[in-house]
């Protein structure tokens, strides 16, 4: 009998994130392709300087998960108590989509937290 959890953990996933080695709070988004592997098809990268580097990449591992369809998100709730985080969607540049978001902590204007660059096909199909 086939453990199917056990095969869908092994599958490739669709997405996938890997650190940007000159930038170390920068990730670069990678999608599968059938004759290729992966790709580069998006940049997220962590604006606010104060906000710890596990975090960061728990954001980044939550917003994969998103774009594979999965609902399992690492629970971050610990780590942003007392703040809410909201995006806007920029215009398109060079085929790209930007995306900000913004934390808001309650003490005054909402702050830019990070900047997400990707692929304008890949963020209306994710």
């Amino acid at each position: 009998m086939l453990d199917k959890k056990f095969s869908s953990a092994k599958a490739a996933t669709k997405f996938t994130y890997k650190h940007i080695p000159h930038h170390k709070r920068s990730y670069e988004i990678m999608a599968l392709d059938a004759e290729a592997g992966y790709k580069p098809v998006g940049q997220y990268t962590v604006l606010d300087l104060s906000e710890e580097a596990n975090l960061s990449e728990k954001k980044v591992m939550n917003l994969i998960s998103i774009m594979n369809g999965k609902s399992d998100l690492i629970d971050i709730s610990g780590d942003v108590a007392g703040s809410r985080l909201y995006f806007n969607e920029g215009k398109e540049e060079r085929g790209r989509k930007k995306v900000v978001f913004y934390k808001q902590d309650g003490t005054g204007v909402s702050r830019e937290n990070a900047l997400l660059l990707i692929n304008k096909e890949v963020w209306g199909n994710a």
